[in-house]
């Protein structure tokens, strides 16, 4: 079985041809998908087509580059949005300093947000995949950032 666990089904510009590029994928050999949030204000689109597609799933979560839009996101929306049964992760968060569509700050405290909300939810979603499993809920990006993400992963 084979699993994309990162692409973004939602885009606007595949929503005509959603239902042919999940057939090539299955076609392929790809079994399920994970359909990555870029802003929470978006859930309702990632549970739709979740829910209208038995191997797709999702995360909710706020991309760096759009921290600036979403800083009043707090970590109990986040965990009360991931207890759909079809959302399986946290992010996609974190930094990304090449872009800086979003200040390091808002980027930051995004970061912190979700950290808090996957550290709530970490034991549900492991139930969700395997339940012996020590994984992380989170998808994380920290392009040209990695110091910084791994000073605020650690606190």
């Amino acid at each position: 079985m084979l699993v994309d666990h990162h692409c973004h089904l939602d885009f606007p510009d595949l929503a005509a041809a959603r239902a042919e590029i999940m057939a090539r994928a299955t076609t392929a050999g790809v079994n399920l998908m994970v359909t990555i949030s870029m802003r929470v204000r978006d859930f309702d689109t990632y549970r739709v087509i979740a829910d209208a597609n038995p191997g797709v799933y999702f995360s909710v979560g706020t991309h760096p580059h759009k921290a600036h839009e979403e800083l009043d996101v707090t970590a109990d929306e986040i965990v009360r949005l991931s207890m759909h049964p079809k959302c399986v992760a946290i992010g996609e968060a974190g930094l990304d300093y090449y872009y800086r569509n979003s200040t390091p700050e808002a980027q930051a405290a995004g970061l912190r947000t979700h950290i808090a909300a996957a550290r709530r939810s970490i034991a549900r979603v492991e139930s969700i995949w395997l339940s012996t499993a020590r994984i992380s809920p989170t998808v994380a990006i920290a392009s040209t950032a990695s110091a910084t993400s791994a000073s605020i992963s650690e606190k």
